[in-house]
């Protein structure tokens, strides 16, 4: 999606300007896409691959899962509400 996870719901809004982005880069068979993943992020805990899924990050294994629910959740969302706003 261009323009990003949008803050429609309660659930999206934690995530409000705390979310970065990486653009696809196609099959990746060499590592520098590594580095640039990580320059993506930034200082930022949620990472949307566009048009390849999403990462977090967190301080244990229970942290970044808990993160990943809430950031998959805001993105069905809002893949089952964009189309009546469209």
């Amino acid at each position: 999606m261009e323009c990003g996870l949008l803050p429609l719901n309660q659930i999206s809004m934690q995530f409000y300007n705390r979310v970065a982005y990486h653009d696809y880069e196609g099959i990746s068979l060499e590592l520098d896409e590594r580095d640039r993943i990580v320059q993506s992020i930034g200082d930022k805990d949620y990472l949307i691959l566009r048009n390849h899924g999403l990462l977090t990050t967190g301080r244990s294994i229970a942290e970044a899962f808990t993160r990943m629910y809430y950031l998959n959740k805001a993105c069905e969302i809002l893949g089952f509400i964009r189309p009546s706003i469209s």
